[in-house]
């Protein structure tokens, strides 16, 4: 009997052990899938202006798809910065090899305060943290940020520049 709850006792803190682990841990970001992002800028070199035809800056995966509140997807890539009246610009850190917490964005709005928002997303497209625009025709810093790995960055806007991505 005592050999059995011995044996018991072991495949349970085995299974415990090996269990993964979903938030609550502090180990700054990183679950045993690769190492936090240490500053990796996403200059917008130039995209595709086309909706749903991803390009790729420096292993992340960006494309405009349709607005997060419409079906509507109208953008444009050019050197240094994506216009998206109204689109979704999505970047995906799937391929990154490293784990994204914390996102910084300098966009510049046109249609009004709270109009751009910038959302970190989980594999569901779950919102871990979203700030809409505080400014109006003047560049500013959007930072989201959270405890666990995101899978992708949304940044929803009607006439909205975006002009860099800080991942970190």
């Amino acid at each position: 009997m005592t050999q059995r709850l011995l044996l018991l006792a072991l495949i349970t803190a085995v299974i415990a052990a090996c269990a993964p682990r979903r938030g609550g841990d502090d180990d700054d970001a990183t679950d045993g899938n690769g190492d936090a992002c240490d500053g990796i800028v996403l200059t917008i070199d130039g995209g595709n202006s086309a909706c749903s035809d991803p390009w790729t800056e420096e292993g992340a995966e960006l494309s405009l798809i349709a607005h997060c509140e419409s079906d509507s997807c109208s953008g444009e890539a050019s050197e240094g910065e994506v216009w998206i009246y109204p689109a979704m610009l999505y970047v995906d850190f799937g391929d990154l090899g490293c784990e994204v917490t914390r996102v910084e964005v300098d966009i510049t709005d046109w249609a009004g305060t709270g109009a751009a928002t910038v959302r970190l997303a989980d594999s569901d497209f779950f919102a871990l943290d979203e700030v809409g625009n505080s400014q109006v025709g003047d560049q500013e810093i959007i930072e989201v940020e959270s405890d666990e790995a995101a899978a992708g960055v949304a940044i929803c806007g009607f006439e909205t520049q975006v002009q860099e991505i800080r991942l970190y």
